[in-house]
């Protein structure tokens, strides 16, 4: 399923003259509209029904979904006051502090271990203001794949980095693409996007090429999904790699031809 989200386009979120337009709903909501749609189809007779594993699913967030989607595999938020005042807006300190509460709200054990089965954070926004608690990330069992750029000035490598290292999911992995600004997950930019500097700044990466980049991307989802949801033994080996991808030309990344695994890096924390 691919997620509509309210209040998500240029139109609802104008940042130059009404800065706090629909980013307030993104930030409460993403994670929230991830297990409505779950829920919905697990738990509803739709169209789909004869075809869905209702016991098994995984997850896909980029930027802002990517920061959704941890929360939805049990990292919860950590939001301060001095971020609610940034992000919201909002100068009522009665209302501040039902909304701070409402965003750190963490799901429980139980809800934890029998939720998601793999989750991919792209991108990841949020670590960069310190947005998540480190506690509740030590605790997430999911196998989880970060992926990102490592000049990532949106989200911050270094902070997506950060949430790798602090995961405590025994089958972690990030992804880092070289030279990569923030879109590395994007589809091709539409042609009105290049009428204008900023929409093509939500699709166009100044160094890869951009169906590249998806190619690569589906290869390490289908590799995430086929092992922990589908259970798919064989699978798993696509995710076990040495760190540097072109550190032998003769013997490249498990699923690329030889001249074309270059420019990534791969960590992993996998146990199986």
């Amino acid at each position: 399923m691919g997620i509509d989200h309210t209040d998500s386009t240029n139109a609802e979120v104008d940042f130059k003259s009404s800065p706090y337009s629909g980013f307030p709903s993104t930030l409460i909501n993403r994670s929230r509209d991830q297990e409505f749609t779950k829920k919905y189809f697990n738990h509803n007779k739709t169209f789909l029904s004869g075809v869905l594993d209702t016991q098994k699913s995984g997850l896909i967030g980029y930027s802002m979904g990517g920061y959704g989607a941890i929360k939805s595999a049990g990292g919860c938020y950590h939001f301060s006051d001095q971020n609610i005042n940034k992000f919201m807006g909002v100068k009522d300190i009665k209302v501040a502090n039902d909304i701070k509460n409402l965003l750190n709200k963490c799901p429980s054990e139980k809800q934890r271990m029998s939720h998601w089965d793999a989750v991919i954070a792209m991108d990841p926004w949020g670590e960069a203001y310190r947005l998540f608690s480190l506690d509740s990330l030590a605790k997430i069992t999911t196998p989880l794949l970060y992926v990102a750029g490592d000049l990532d000035d949106v989200a911050d490598y270094k902070s997506i980095v950060k949430l790798y290292n602090n995961t405590g999911s025994k089958n972690t992995f990030l992804l880092t693409y070289e030279n990569a600004r923030h879109n590395t997950a994007p589809h091709p930019a539409p042609a009105i996007a290049y009428k204008n500097a900023f929409d093509l700044g939500h699709y166009d990466e100044p160094t890869w090429d951009t169906q590249k980049l998806n190619t690569i991307n589906k290869h390490f989802a289908l590799a995430m999904m086929d092992c922990y949801v589908k259970n798919i033994a064989k699978q798993c080996k696509y995710l076990s790699l040495p760190e540097r991808s072109n550190a032998d030309e003769d013997h490249p990344w498990f699923g690329f031809d030889k001249r074309y695994s270059v420019g990534m890096e791969w960590k992993s924390k996998m146990g199986h």
